[in-house]
């Protein structure tokens, strides 16, 4: 008698205990009366229940809630219960969870094949409520016992490692000496910024044996970190030069950089950062360290291992004094490189300055000689001259006149652009209107070659731009095309969506002309090489029309070049930013597209009209214990919802009807339906 009252005080405290613990049980049974007489049963006792009424569904939850213990039917619909366990047991995250099998099979094949493929125990049916209970608590104690073994184990395994961990920590400062101290020598011979920057993460990550070494820095727009140079282990890129992060982005290199402090994990699993784990998919260690100059940050030092605790505080405090021997350097190399970038300037604007003045004492002459020439002959000998042969001096006195203005009109144009007094302003301009407007301007000179000019431009085709200089792009473009496409010609103006840039459209200005070689292309946009070459019928050039559309281009975020091919023709390609987005109406006509649609009501009314479902957020929360198999929960939650709201009543009926027949396939079809 005594005996049995220890016990059974024994059973009342480990109940109490469990209780406490709140342990979760997973019940796998396609019986909803099985289901409701455990779950009622257990539930008192302190339990968490999730159910599933399949095998397939049994394996999804234990992947999302790794329950403490499962019951398990061995004869449900689909996939038996043999099939689960053994599915379970070789996946890494139920292989410790014991399973309890419950069925009406009582031979021994069935007991011997259940702990074949991993259960702890065998219940036959029908079965008593109490000794479920029982084996239930022998099992979590069990488990328990085998867990504090395994823990113990694990810090014996752990007093050895830092034995061993302490003896290497000597050997390694050693190395992060010997490392600082052939860095220094590198940054101090070493002004070339980039292979400087190379040679140190080479340095530090064969001196280290690290996975990934990187120094990644601010653009001049400080919204960017870009990785300057990078190498990972045996050398391999991992991660390519160029590789931009938004400073938007949520990344352990873009904080470092906003705080200015240092950042270290010895274990990158536990945290949320994802931006990298394809890349360097091998990081368990990672260490960050800012390049400050003054209270100024211009960059970070991105130092990875593949093993875990890889860095300690010493390592922190070393490698911080590193970074700061690499920001200085850096600095350094960037005013080396400043200075040469600005010797490089001046040397162009003084190649530009001797360009100019060739101009205007040599090419703005010429013009000029023959349209004194003719002036004085024609001043001489008009009384002897035939009206035709008046008519034709007259004809050479303008078209020498008019070079020398077009002249005049690009050097003043160029020159303005150079001294930054013509500064674009930027509207949303129709590019089919503008080109049309361009094309009838120029339609006589076309027609005096019987040239056939048209524009291919869409109607609202918006683009966003400075109206004028955009005119005088096309306008030259055109000119030029005309002037280099004999009798009988064609040339052409249309819009492309850019294939690089979706923020960008294309503008193609075409000719079936004379065509342009290879090696003239490349002196196309260059002031300091003269290029000019007569039309098909002999129109002069000044050499500068191209380099204009050049500079405009760029002053409007474009680009520009050229395609040709001699004796087929030339394109000149240019880019500009795209306007407002335009749509079409229901009545086709042209609209704006709608920035914000707002929505007005909180809750979803079904189509039927007849259910009113809680706020999504609410509803998100019930599809996730749907997902679970938290029919207990739900049941709570949505009754609590239904108290506080009457509208939800109607919905909430439902949901707990289905809940109590352990229906949660249809509960989540019935969830997501008022989510859409």
């Amino acid at each position: 008698m005594e005996g049995n009252i220890m016990r059974t005080t024994s059973m009342v405290q480990d109940f109490k205990r469990l209780k406490q613990q709140k342990r979760t049980i997973l019940i796998v049974d396609d019986s909803p009366t099985n289901l409701g007489v455990l779950t009622d049963y257990l539930k008192g006792f302190g339990f968490k229940i999730l159910i599933s009424r399949d095998g397939e569904t049994a394996l999804k939850r234990v992947e999302m809630v790794n329950p403490d213990i499962i019951l398990l039917d061995i004869m449900m619909p689909g996939m038996d219960g043999f099939e689960v366990c053994s599915r379970l047991k070789a996946n890494h995250i139920g292989k410790d969870i014991p399973v309890i099998f419950m069925s009406s099979l009582s031979d021994a094949n069935s007991k011997m094949q259940a702990s074949a493929v991993g259960g702890v125990d065998y219940v036959t049916k029908p079965f008593y409520a109490e000794d479920i209970l029982t084996r239930i608590r022998t099992h979590l104690k069990i488990r328990e016992l085998a867990k504090s073994l395994g823990e113990q184990n694990e810090r014996l395994h752990k007093m050895a490692d830092e034995l061993l961990t302490a003896n290497s920590v000597l050997s390694k400062r050693a190395i992060q000496l010997e490392a600082s101290n052939q860095v220094g020598q590198q940054l101090t011979s070493i002004l070339n910024l980039d292979e400087m920057l190379i040679n140190i993460v080479k340095s530090i990550q064969s001196q280290f044996g690290y996975y990934f070494v990187g120094i990644w820095l601010l653009n001049a727009k400080k919204d960017k970190l870009i990785l300057e140079a990078g190498i990972g282990i045996d050398e391999k890129p991992l991660l390519k030069s160029g590789f931009q992060v938004s400073m938007t982005v949520a990344s352990s290199i873009i904080t470092v950089c906003e705080t200015g402090e240092s950042y270290l994990t010895n274990d990158t699993g536990k945290i949320k950062e994802g931006i990298f784990k394809e890349t360097l998919h091998e990081t368990r260690s990672k260490l960050v360290l800012p390049l400050k100059v003054g209270q100024e940050t211009m960059g970070v030092l991105d130092i990875e291992s593949n093993q875990l605790d890889a860095f300690d505080r010493e390592d922190r405090i070393a490698m911080q004094t590193l970074a700061n021997q690499i920001t200085i350097a850096i600095r350094n190399a960037q005013l080396y490189k400043t200075e040469e970038e600005r010797a490089r300037t001046l040397a162009e604007l003084n190649a530009n300055k001797d360009k100019f003045f060739s101009i205007v004492a040599h090419d703005l002459i010429n013009p000029f000689q023959p349209l004194l020439g003719n002036a004085e002959f024609l001043a001489k000998y008009c009384h002897k001259l035939s009206n035709n042969e008046i008519e034709d001096s007259a004809n050479d006195i303008y078209k020498s006149a008019k070079q020398a203005l077009e002249l005049l009109q690009n050097l003043l144009s160029w020159a303005r652009l150079q001294m930054g007094r013509m500064k674009p302003t930027f509207e949303d301009i129709d590019l089919h209107v503008l080109s049309n407007d361009t094309v009838d301007l120029l339609q006589d000179l076309a027609a005096n070659k019987n040239i056939f000019l048209h524009s291919f431009v869409r109607k609202n085709t918006i683009i966003h731009a400075d109206e004028n200089m955009l005119k005088t792009i096309i306008r030259n473009l055109i000119t030029n095309a005309i002037k280099f496409t004999p009798n009988e010609g064609r040339v052409t103006i249309e819009a492309v969506p850019s294939s690089t840039n979706v923020k960008t459209i294309e503008i193609h200005v075409s000719d079936t002309g004379i065509g342009i070689s290879h090696e003239n292309i490349r002196k196309l946009f260059k002031i300091d090489v003269h290029h000019s070459t007569k039309g098909t019928a002999s129109e002069q050039g000044t050499g500068l029309g191209l380099i204009i559309c050049q500079e405009m281009v760029h002053k409007n975020d474009g680009d520009i070049w050229v395609e040709s091919e001699q004796d087929k023709g030339t394109t000149v390609k240019f880019t500009v930013l795209r306007g407002s987005t335009i749509i079409k109406d229901t009545a086709g006509l042209a609209t704006t597209e709608p920035e914000n649609i707002e929505q007005e009501e909180e809750y979803i009314i079904s189509k039927s009209g007849k259910l009113v479902s809680p706020p999504l957020a609410e509803m998100k929360i019930l599809h996730e214990m749907a997902t679970m198999g938290d029919i207990e929960g739900i049941k709570v939650r949505i009754t609590t919802l239904a108290e506080k709201n009457s509208k939800y009543i109607s919905f909430a009926d439902t949901l707990r009807t289905l809940a109590a027949q352990f229906e949660e396939d249809k509960i989540l079809t019935l969830v997501e339906k008022y989510m859409e």
